[in-house]
């Protein structure tokens, strides 16, 4: 990951705290105390509309206020009883809502006192939507539109929306709240907390996604793939790209830019780009593998993110560029968050403590929690049995005429893989890591493994290795520790030297998590455990 720009540009864009240098120095004090609670007039009242996010952790049951323009978590706000629960952070205007899914729950965090209110019950599971100046909580599978109280979130006289449930609902720039009712395809508008304008349409009883793309709200048909553009009345009024008829499994970003509405076949591992005309959509493979488990993506910037849940990785695409390079968010399986505020982007694991803040061309790891070293915390499982010893003393090579040291081998194809241990959904991402890799051995005997896929955090894996003949053994480790993470790495395997050469190679890999909130300690172990047998190019 490229370096953030120095922090005096950083900070003349992105930091607007009012008050005077006593006051900035406070807010310093108060990012360095994470999870020490003080008075709440003690807090003071940030800007929370700039450079910072709400990122929820499920495993401790807590949402993180991360700032970009300090490169750390401000504050952690736990939220009693929704520790393991699905949660959901709408963060619009000053203060965020938390939607507990499970728990049925919404809890308001003061997003100047930095504290969490009550949490208030509602009958089923809801989400809270800002349109203009006013805010609603929306209940998809009950069909209910409800104006809340943006402080105390007590609920209004529900809207009459006809025929319930609904099948989409949208912000309109205009401040208008558009919902699309499933049974009898009718677009509702409202605004001002009543229903302004109601829009007959044929697509009843099929699925549908509304989007927003440079201020225009957009329809798409997922079951005829057809998608077109309305008015300020929700009259269609300019067709667009059509995309194939796949039916809800399509995802639909639910903001475009550039006039470019993205859209994503999790099925197909591709990405889909619907512009105004007649045109096909542009289809772009992004290579995730057939393992993928691709999520909604996300537009902005110039860039279309897409997270992958099977790797804990994020695919970019740029129109016009192509593929970027992937943001890696953990080392495995995780649950991908992606959103864009204010010219940022921000992905993290939804269950876990990590997180990337991109702005730009820079990319920036975060925490979304702190705990005290992981020396200081007894590890939940010994390291595998399984795993090899860490490499020894570096033996001096054999002089081979079949071995020319030093010498750099890449990988050039996978000829055989078997998972020892690990969940199946894995495997795509770990052949991407494979490929491409390269490994350079020295006249001095050691290996090193380096691969694009690989986090930047854990590269090089150094080690040593012994000739015999045309055959090369080695092993070699790669460890990295942090205030959350304590995470290995090893190899060990040999190459057949020779025209054609061959590695035959075992990985075992170990994330350990660790958190402590509110004295209550979380932790999470990954194994992985692989074999490969891989044909090598020499140069």
């Amino acid at each position: 990951m490229t370096p953030l720009p120095s922090f005096a540009r950083f900070y003349r864009r992105h930091l607007r705290i009012s008050g005077t240098v006593s006051t900035l120095l406070l807010v310093a004090g108060l990012t360095a105390a994470v999870l020490l609670p003080a008075p709440p007039a003690a807090r003071p009242a940030l800007d929370m509309t700039r450079a910072s996010a709400w990122l929820e952790s499920t495993t401790i049951g807590a949402v993180s206020l991360v700032s970009a323009t300090a490169g750390r978590v401000v504050t952690v706000t736990a939220l009693p009883g929704a520790a393991g629960h699905r949660m959901s952070v709408q963060q619009d205007g000053p203060d965020p809502y938390v939607s507990d899914l499970d728990a049925n729950t919404v809890t308001r965090v003061d997003g100047a006192r930095l504290t969490a209110d009550p949490a208030v019950a509602f009958p089923t599971p809801v989400d809270l939507v800002t349109a203009g100046s006013d805010l609603y909580a929306v209940s998809m599978t009950a069909g209910t539109v409800t104006s809340v109280d943006p402080v105390t979130l007590a609920e209004a006289v529900p809207l009459g929306l006809p025929h319930p449930p609904l099948s989409a609902v949208l912000a309109g720039p205009d401040g208008t709240l558009w919902a699309h009712m499933t049974l009898n395809g009718t677009l509702v508008g409202l605004r001002d907390g009543a229903i302004r304008t109601s829009t007959p349409s044929a697509f009843y009883t099929e699925p549908v996604a509304l989007a927003e793309v440079d201020g225009t709200v957009v329809l798409a048909n997922l079951a005829k793939g057809i998608v077109v553009a309305l008015d300020e009345r929700g009259v269609p009024a300019q067709r667009w790209a059509a995309l194939p008829a796949t039916g809800p499994t399509a995802l639909v970003a639910t903001r475009g830019a550039d006039g470019v509405l993205p859209v994503v076949l999790p099925g197909r591992g591709e990405l889909l780009l619907s512009r105004p005309g007649d045109a096909p959509a542009e289809i772009v493979d992004l290579r995730a593998g057939s393992a993928a488990r691709l999520g909604r993506p996300v537009s902005a910037g110039g860039v279309v993110y897409v997270p992958d849940d099977a790797t804990g990785r994020v695919l970019r695409y740029a129109p016009g560029r192509g593929l970027l390079s992937p943001l890696w968010i953990t080392a495995g399986p995780a649950s991908l968050r992606v959103i864009a505020r204010d010219g940022l982007v921000w992905a993290h694991d939804a269950d876990g403590p990590h997180a990337v803040v991109v702005d730009g061309d820079t990319v920036r790891s975060l925490l979304k929690y702190t705990v005290p070293s992981p020396s200081a915390v007894p590890s939940a499982a010994p390291p595998s049995a399984a795993a090899p010893p860490s490499p020894g003393p570096s033996p001096v090579p054999r002089r081979d005429p079949v071995l020319r040291l030093p010498i750099t081998y890449r990988t050039v194809s996978i000829t055989s893989f078997t998972q020892l241990q690990g969940q199946p959904a894995w495997v795509a991402g770990i052949k991407d890591r494979l490929l491409p890799g390269t490994w350079r051995l020295t006249k001095s005997g050691s290996i090193s493994y380096t691969a694009p896929g690989l986090a930047a955090n854990m590269q090089p894996v150094r080690g040593t290795f012994s000739v015999s003949g045309s055959r090369v053994g080695f092993r070699g480790s790669k460890t990295y520790r942090d205030s959350v993470a304590n995470n290995s790495l090893t190899m060990s395997g040999t190459i057949t030297a020779g025209p054609r050469p061959v590695m035959t190679v075992t990985f075992n890999s170990r994330s350990e998590t660790v958190a402590i909130v509110n004295g209550q300690t979380f932790r999470t172990v990954v194994v992985s455990r692989y074999r490969a047998t891989l044909r090598l190019s020499a140069g």
